[in-house]
């Protein structure tokens, strides 16, 4: 069964560590480190505040390198 793992290096509940552990017991997966994406999939501007500000602006759009990474996963 194909496996796409997709891990923000901003995210501050899920560790990049963790994804990077789901990824060895699953070594036949796909992962992505997409840099400066949070846990709600929007381009983190930093700090924690700032980033928590992003859960509740549904207009910021997700970061257009999960659009791709998926689109790419899903085509092969």
């Amino acid at each position: 069964m194909p496996v796409l793992i997709v891990q923000g290096s901003q995210d501050y509940q899920v560790q990049q560590s963790e994804g990077e552990e789901l990824y060895r017991c699953q070594p036949n997966a796909v992962f992505s480190l997409i840099t400066s994406m949070n846990h709600v999939l929007k381009k983190s501007p930093g700090g924690f505040a700032e980033d928590r500000a992003t859960y509740t602006q549904p207009s910021l759009p997700v970061v257009p390198q999960l659009v791709t990474d998926i689109a790419n996963f899903i085509s092969k």
